[in-house]
């Protein structure tokens, strides 16, 4: 399994110990293999941690915090809400009047995310 790094981290260590030497100097030996090293880091592709839908354990450690509802029913408009608090029966959401969603309607018909599933718009 990979494992992420802070790509900007490393190359900052990397430079606390080594500046990087100018492109003249490149081909040879040491330096060529440190610089290759650091434009790999670089242009490394980012690691995205995976969008699972959140569980309800997790709902009440976002409390105060955004999650992303996606809705099943075409009907209905999916998107951000703040989670106000997690009962024993439903998910009670922030806003100016009293918007809730049942807790056995996860997985059937809805589910909350940390950022929208992929193909969702952004908004």
């Amino acid at each position: 399994m990979a494992r992420a790094i802070d790509a900007v981290q490393v190359l900052n260590d990397i430079n606390w110990h080594h500046k990087p030497t100018p492109v003249s100097e490149f081909e040879s030996g040491f330096n060529r293999g440190l610089n290759q090293a650091m434009w790999i880091i670089t242009h490394a592709p980012t690691l995205t941690p995976p969008n699972e839908p959140l569980t309800l354990d997790e709902l009440r450690e976002v409390k105060d915090e955004p999650a992303y509802l996606k809705v099943f029913d075409p009907l209905l408009e999916s998107g951000w809400h703040i989670i106000k608090a997690v009962t024993e029966d439903k998910i009670i959401f922030r806003g100016w009047q009293t918007v809730y969603v049942s807790i056995d309607g996860m997985g059937v018909e809805y589910n909350l995310y940390r950022r929208p599933p992929e193909g969702e718009e952004d908004t």
